[in-house]
């Protein structure tokens, strides 16, 4: 074994591509041969790099057979193959799942933490078995960096003077890990970790390679090392190369890593010197800040690019959680990135909709598995057919959701082919549907839903399973794929069509690992498909980089860039120096006790990396992005890599990295980019021919959430299935037992609460119970909370309707429409009742409301004029006044709700409803709240002439600007409410910026027509 030192000021890429260069030979054809040497490189993208190095270096040479270029486990291979063949993971985890199912109540209680056990008295299922293999098998496998088994682990302990505490849990793990290996050797498999100690053991030598090199790799796995030295001993020679300084020899190990004991800087903080200025350091608030920060420094770099040529500057990435915002960023200033990293399967088109598939050809597939395959494009593409909406079908599917809270496909079955029945008149009457619905609207739900009728029989065709084949397994998945796929092409050269090709592969993987014979004779088909589920979710793929896009490269892959300046984020304490803090079974102390990188190792070789990129660079060629807050709100500390300065540069370094920030700016860079401000459609200059009179409210409250429900409507739920009833069908189900009140026949003059309450029990019963129980299964439980909260109220209901009866109230009429003209518009709205008192005379508009509380009503009165008068209501002619005699109200406030003003305008102008002229007329509101307490009447007992003229005035003025197409309040959306789908897509605190420009610049032109200017 030889060791060489690199020059450090140049960069290691380059110098390793020169090195090799040197001891290149020519062969018989004239090309110079490098294939005697395996080099070592950490990641993939370090591989690419160095081929491409070579390729440059070489180019005026007549080109380079290339050495070979692996990763450190290419080396781990046993020299004589096993007598069985090594288990995939697929299988481990399998049978480690079924063996933790198998262990008894008592039985090796040390080896999982009480918070991941199984409650007593519960059995656990194989979903939990699965969760805690996977977790076990990670130890393994971390364990198998150093070739060591878990029952390895007690005596190396004690053999390093560790603590004994945790003896228990690694005698319990050795016991499960010893039945893990008989039973797999049972099954015709020898564990990967066994497999890993013969390798070490006894390592393959590579054919044809006369020495291995390893460039400045700073770490890899124990067992690695002790390979290589195995293969050392047989002869294969070991260059090291070291890229540094020679006077720093005793600096680093005999495999060229960065010693981490103190005698070393690299393992002592407080010796360490890095070349790095304040002017380099950026620290900014959080995520989306930092990122914008570091696109706007790579852009200025790359600014000074000779024209044509490749910009001379990297963009390094040390902590992954930044990968969205950093994509989110240069992508809204049209500059896509590469990422060289695997990219997670989940995170794709086709993984979403393998997974998605998976679900549906398993057993008892669920209904937001069912939602969201419909709504993938792939499925939308294969499931289109002539004649047939898709969109329309997803509608009358969410619509039935609605209605019936299916749970799974098979609800989904049911309550379709009832609505079918009761739509072609099959029904015998009280069906799932309400005989009070019109015909036509009952006819249009039903020619619906035979477009959703259709939409499944075709997605049965995609879904029927191969004959011989198991349902729901990989063989079943593959032909529905298969299916799904079929007829199409990809094109080569395109990117979307290539990342497609690539997440094929992973899926197929996962298919092939999923349809191991030992998995066949290990697992029942349900346990099949969920591994096959948890496999498609951690299956990753890599993809390659395409010329027009930005890499962007992780930590390990810095130092194989070339480029003279560099641009780094995430330069955030735990992510460099990268630390492994409170893992259960292998805290930093044992790591240290058995070998395994532990958190000084880390810290010495990421002090190593940093004054590598510092090194070969320039004096502030670097620029180094961090931040204060995280996306989860949790605070970040500066890497301590950054308080590697001179005691004379220390308190301005710490003053600067941990001083307080501003918050975070509201809009980075002036707004969004134009690509994704809201293109809002133009408001129509045709004024609306009607409006209900419930609508007014909720312009009046904000005029612009106003115009987004009814222009591009509120898609917050589309595809996300309820839980439980809908407020709104909650609300309904109660408003149609309360209108059967009013029915003929029905208890309505009974002064007997009890009768009330059977009469509208039975009727919420059948309600639910007809629209909510599936086939052969009773009411969910979130639905039988709110069945006996409706029963509550209705129990609230009768107590206050037989005290109405006593006091001489009787409904005169139910669902009564009342109307009016405002400003050219017709106002609608219906009264659930009109009551008039036999005793007195007086009559009543009643409306009833399940809000949670009566006090609510108090909201429909403001002492500030509400947003839709536009901020200045003394220009539109309203006045504040006193509204109700008989209230205890605020003498001076603005209506915020006129539907019960208006109410009592309409109905007092109406000769047809039959009330006298002269006789006394009041508006209210029956409130049935969560308690007796909460409910009652409220609203006006005695509207003032003054305030139903207030309230006509309000009608007018927002009815006036509705028909003038004004819904930008006037001191702009930041105090607006909105929407939660709303705020989601705009800029907080200055909503107008992500708005696209046009939308603006026509309200304002409209406000100006409005107020007698020019536009």
């Amino acid at each position: 074994m030889s060791t060489a030192f690199l020059d450090p000021s140049r960069p290691l890429v380059s110098a390793v591509a020169d090195w090799l260069a040197a001891r290149a030979r020519p062969t018989p054809a004239g090309v110079a041969a490098l294939d005697r040497f395996f080099v070592v490189v950490p990641t993939r993208e370090a591989g690419r790099r160095l081929r491409i190095a070579l390729a440059r270096t070489f180019a005026d040479r007549g080109g380079v057979v290339p050495p070979r270029i692996g990763l450190p486990g290419r080396l781990l291979a046993p020299a004589e193959p096993g007598a069985l063949p090594t288990a995939s993971d697929a299988e481990c985890r399998a049978v480690l799942s079924k063996l933790l199912l198998e262990l008894g109540r008592d039985e090796c209680r040390d080896l999982l933490p009480p918070r991941v056990r199984a409650p007593r008295g519960e059995r656990p299922d194989f979903a939990w078995a699965l969760r805690q293999a996977a977790a076990l098998g990670r130890v393994q496998d971390e364990l198998a960096q150093a070739a060591l088994l878990a029952r390895d682990v007690p005596a190396a302990l004690a053999a390093a003077g560790a603590p004994a505490a945790e003896d228990a849990r690694w005698r319990d793990f050795a016991l499960v890990e010893e039945r893990l290996f008989a039973r797999l050797r049972a099954l015709g498999r020898e564990h990967p970790s066994e497999t890993r100690r013969r390798a070490v053991a006894a390592p393959a030598r590579p054919e044809g390679v006369e020495a291995v090199v390893l460039p400045a790799l700073p770490d890899a796995p124990p067992a690695f090392y002790a390979a290589l030295s195995r293969l050392a001993e047989g002869g294969l020679s070991v260059e090291v190369l070291v890229h540094a300084d020679p006077a720093r020899a005793a600096d680093f190990d005999e495999w060229g890593r960065p010693r981490a004991d103190p005698d070393s800087p690299w393992g002592d903080p407080a010796r360490l010197r890095l070349p790095l200025a304040d002017a380099q350091i950026a620290r900014r608030p959080d995520a989306r800040a930092q990122a914008e920060a570091v696109a706007d420094a790579w852009e200025s770099a790359s600014e000074d690019a000779a024209e044509g040529a490749a910009p001379p500057v990297a963009l390094g990435l040390a902590d992954a959680d930044l990968r969205p915002a950093l994509l989110s960023a240069f992508l809204s200033r049209g500059i896509p990135l590469h990422d060289p990293s695997d990219r997670p399967l989940r995170e794709t088109s086709l993984g979403r909709t393998a997974d998605l598939l998976a679900a549906l050809v398993g057993p008892d597939p669920d209904f937001s598995s069912l939602s969201a395959f419909l709504r993938e494009t792939d499925a939308r593409e294969r499931l289109r057919r002539e004649g047939r909406s898709h969109a329309r079908a997803l509608e009358t599917l969410d619509e039935l959701q609605r209605r019936h809270l299916p749970r799974s496909l098979a609800d989904v079955r049911h309550f379709l082919d009832e609505e079918l029945r009761f739509a072609a008149g099959l029904s015998a009457g009280g069906g799932v549907a309400d005989p009070a619905t019109p015909p036509s609207r009952r006819a249009r739900f039903g020619a619906a839903c035979e477009e959703l009728a259709g939409l499944l029989a075709d997605l049965d065709a995609l879904l029927a399973p191969p004959e011989d084949e198991e349902p729901g397994g990989p063989a079943h998945l593959a032909a529905a794929l298969s299916r799904l796929f079929e007829g199409r092409t990809l094109a080569e050269g395109d990117a979307a069509d290539e990342n497609l090709a690539a997440a094929a592969d992973a899926v197929r993987a996962a298919l092939r690992a999923a349809g191991s014979p030992v998995l066949g004779k290990t697992l029942a088909p349900e346990e099949r498909a969920a591994l096959l589920r948890r496999l498609l979710a951690e299956a990753s793929f890599p993809l390659d980089g395409a010329p027009d896009r930005v890499p962007l490269l992780g930590w390990l892959e810095l130092p194989w860039c070339d480029e003279p300046r560099l641009v780094l984020a995430g330069m955030n304490e735990g992510s460099v120096p990268e630390s492994v803090v409170g893992d259960a079974f292998l805290p930093d102390a044992v790591r240290r006790a058995l070998g395994l990188p532990d958190n000084a190792r880390r810290f010495a070789r990421d002090a190593f990396l940093l004054s590598e990129l510092l090194s070969c660079r320039a004096p502030g060629a670097v620029r180094v992005f961090l931040e204060k807050i995280d996306g989860r709100g949790d605070a970040r500390k500066p890497s301590r890599l950054l308080l590697a300065c001179g005691d004379a540069e220390l308190g301005p370094r710490v003053r600067r990295l941990y001083a307080d920030l501003d918050r975070v700016p509201d809009v980075p860079r002036g707004g969004a980019d134009a690509a994704w401000r809201l293109d809002l459609p133009l408001p129509d200059d045709e004024p609306p021919a009607s409006l209900p009179v419930t609508t007014l409210a909720g312009y009046l409250a904000s005029p612009f959430q106003w115009f987004l429900d009814r222009t591009i409507g509120d898609d917050e739920t589309a595809g996300d299935p309820a839980a439980e009833i809908p407020a709104n069908d909650f609300g309904t189900i109660c408003h149609e037992a309360l209108e059967a009140l009013a029915a003929p026949g029905a208890p309505n003059e009974s002064e007997d609460r009890e009768e009330i309450f059977a009469f509208l029990e039975a009727r919420v019963r059948a309600r639910i119970h007809a629209r909510y129980a599936g086939r052969n299964r009773g009411l969910v439980a979130a639905v039988r909370l709110q069945e006996a909260a409706a029963l509550a109220r209705m129990r609230t209901f009768a107590a206050i309707q037989a005290e109405l009866v006593r006091e001489g109230w009787r409904i005169r009429r139910a669902e009564t429409v009342l109307q009016g003209v405002v400003e050219g518009v017709e106002i609608t709205g219906k009264a659930d009742r009109i009551d008039e008192n036999v005793l007195t005379g007086e009559w009543r508009v009643v409306d009833y409301k399940t809000w949670d509380d009566k006090d609510r009503w108090a909201g429909a009165l403001s002492r500030v004029p509400p947003p839709g008068l536009g901020g200045k209501p003394e220009d539109e002619g309203v006045r504040r006044v006193v509204v109700d005699a008989a209230a205890e109200r605020p003498p001076e406030v603005y209506w915020a709700d006129l539907q019960l003003p208006l109410y009592a305008i309409f109905a007092r102008n109406d000769p047809a409803l039959g009330i006298p002229d002269g006789a006394r007329v009041s508006c209210l509101y029956l409130v049935l709240g969560d308690s007796p307490e909460r409910s009652g009447l409220v609203g006006l007992e005695e509207p003032t002439p003054e305030g139903l003229e207030m309230a006509w005035l309000e009608a007018e003025a927002a009815v006036r600007r509705i028909r003038a197409g004004l819904f930008l309040p006037e001191g702009g959306l930041a105090g607006a409410e909105l929407s939660d789908a709303a705020r989601a897509i705009l800029p907080e605190g200055r909503p107008e910026l992500g708005i696209a420009p046009a939308w603006l610049e026509d309200q304002r032109k409209r406000r100006l027509a409005a107020e007698g200017g020019r536009p």
